[in-house]
């Protein structure tokens, strides 16, 4: 149902989307959180006064602020409205209900014992675990961009990048040299989302301290800084929030750990997700709201810029001049036309060479809309096609992964 509503939002369809926000309300016994829900994705289509409207409803419905979905739509509203003092007041409120559920769930399971606790030993090694998967030019580009910077801010941590079949073999080779392991996941986690498979670093043998990274967010020295303060003050966990949607109890992409404090992770993810069905996309935020808060929050740094909440100190480095927040991602969509007959929508399999060379660097896949090719990549990349030194080549008879093969015919995957 939320589904269609979105696509109704995307197409300015504001009548209908008031029939099917009614229809999805009438649906939930939470018509408060229901309310929040509808807000906030006409907050995200861009229609800011049908989401003060529906937010303001989930608002009435509880005016004791009880609904941490409901405190993060006002929190959304307040940052869109630009009253970032009014979105760090409630975002506060929304991370406190937030760690009260968290606890008192944890509070009723039954924990690790301490003779097992105790098998698991602490390693040496520092590990950052990334997860890349499908064959989108943002994400793989991105983590070129990404690893690269790690190599100069992070000098003696390992990036350990988990990677799918759709992660062509040229891509890996240079995510290989900028200094990362490159694998797939173990059979153990393969079934999991590929947003989790980065965790799995966590659970290796000679993990001592772990960072989890999102690929498409180049670290910054304000960054790098946080970790440094963190990894010299000791804490088993490390959290950052730096943004006023930074509203989750751990960010899955902005924390850290001693692999330790958060061992057999791999058997808890596997538990949480047969206990369930899990959300589509917030899944990773959820799993470490239930399952690692309640475990790093005695002994946890909080690097907090926005919300100053639960001992939460700021950060201490400003962000350089044109800098973004930490954890941002920067794209670029270039929009191509492809001569001949062009399918209605579908998806074009496509190189990325290099102009001088001719060396292909990746194998990636964009969509076709009506007869455009559009390819979303991060600014330096997007550039860089701009410049005519790299191009982005159709390819015949292609295969989603160079040198292997695929059922595939032609250049385009769609429908006529």
């Amino acid at each position: 149902m939320l589904d269609v509503l979105a696509n109704t939002l995307a197409s300015s369809r504001l009548d209908d989307a008031r029939v099917q926000a009614q229809a999805y309300v009438a649906s939930r016994a939470d018509t408060a959180v229901a309310w929040a829900d509808v807000g906030w994705m006409a907050l995200r289509a861009g229609h800011a006064a049908l989401a003060r409207e529906w937010i303001s409803r989930a608002a009435a419905m509880d005016p004791q602020g009880l609904q941490p979905q409901v405190l993060d739509a006002l929190c959304h509203m307040a940052w869109r409205d630009g009253d970032l003092q009014a979105a760090g007041r409630v975002g506060a409120r929304a991370l406190q209900r937030k760690h009260e559920r968290a606890m008192a769930a944890f509070a009723q399971r039954p924990q690790a014992r301490p003779a097992e606790a105790a098998a698991w030993a602490a390693g040496t090694r520092r590990f950052i675990g990334l997860s890349l998967f499908g064959a989108d030019a943002w994400y793989g580009e991105s983590a070129v961009a990404t690893l690269s910077r790690m190599r100069s801010l992070y000098a003696g941590w390992q990036p350990v990048v988990f990677v799918d079949s759709l992660v062509s073999d040229p891509l890996r080779q240079r995510l290989a040299d900028e200094g990362a392991i490159v694998r797939e996941p173990d059979a153990s986690w393969r079934g999991l989302p590929g947003r989790f498979w980065r965790f799995a670093v966590i659970d290796e043998p000679s993990a001592g301290l772990v960072m989890l990274r999102d690929v498409d967010s180049p670290p910054t020295a304000r960054e790098a800084a946080a970790v440094a303060q963190w990894v010299g003050e000791g804490q088993s966990a490390h959290v950052m929030r730096d943004h006023a949607l930074h509203g989750d109890l751990v960010l899955a992409g902005l924390w850290g750990c001693r692999a330790v404090a958060v061992k057999g992770i791999g058997d808890a993810l596997a538990a949480w997700f047969a206990a369930r069905p899990r959300h589509p996309t917030h899944a990773d935020q959820h799993f470490l709201r239930d399952w690692a808060w309640p475990r790093i929050e005695p002994d946890v740094l909080q690097h907090d810029s926005v919300f100053a909440w639960h001992g939460g100190r700021d950060f201490p480095q400003p962000a350089a001049p044109g800098e973004g927040n930490v954890g941002q991602s920067s794209a670029v969509t270039t929009t191509m036309q492809l001569p001949g007959h062009m399918p209605k929508r579908g998806t074009v399999w496509w190189d990325l060479t290099d102009t001088r060379t001719g060396q292909v660097l990746a194998r990636y896949a964009s969509p076709l809309q009506h007869g455009q090719w559009q390819i979303k990549l991060p600014p330096q990349a997007a550039a860089r096609i701009k410049n005519a030194d790299l191009r982005a080549v159709p390819v015949v008879n292609c295969t989603p992964k160079v040198g292997h093969q695929s059922n595939l015919r032609g250049v385009f995957h769609g429908e006529i």
